[in-house]
């Protein structure tokens, strides 16, 4: 069994970088990730192919976001994908093209909101098989 390299130490906080352990971490989740994955770009327009939920962002103050519950998004909305960190993006975020109408609607108590979802499944769990994911619930607009 081949074993993860060590951690990178920071001598500076006399620590693990975990700064360079997170990055790996992703790197090791996007390498298992199915190879017919279609990764979103920032700007594209998404639709939602079934009613569902989907993780929300809100600003309840105007510097720090906070976890929101869950936001329903009907089949047919139309998202539009927010910048990603990454050309193969572990979670996408993305605002309803419809963003003032659901705002009152989803998050009505906030200055603003984002909503998020893990982009592909990329293992299979019985306690995580009930996940969403964005590239079962959306497709790309043509």
């Amino acid at each position: 069994m081949k074993l993860p390299p060590s951690p990178k130490w920071n001598t500076k906080t006399d620590d693990i970088d975990w700064a360079d352990s997170l990055r790996r971490s992703q790197d090791d989740e996007r390498s298992i990730l199915p190879v017919d994955t279609v990764f979103p770009r920032a700007g594209q327009i998404w639709e939602a192919v079934a009613d569902c939920q989907v993780h929300m962002h809100r600003w309840l103050n105007p510097k720090y976001p906070s976890l929101g519950p869950d936001a329903p998004l009907a089949r047919g909305e139309r998202v539009y994908i927010l910048e990603l960190d990454h050309p193969k993006p572990l979670e996408v975020r993305f605002l309803p093209v419809r963003y003032e109408e659901l705002h009152e609607i989803l998050a009505p108590d906030s200055l603003r909101y984002e909503l998020w979802l893990t982009t592909v499944r990329s293992i299979w769990h019985p306690l995580i098989s009930k996940l969403s994911y964005f590239n079962e619930l959306f497709r790309m607009e043509h």
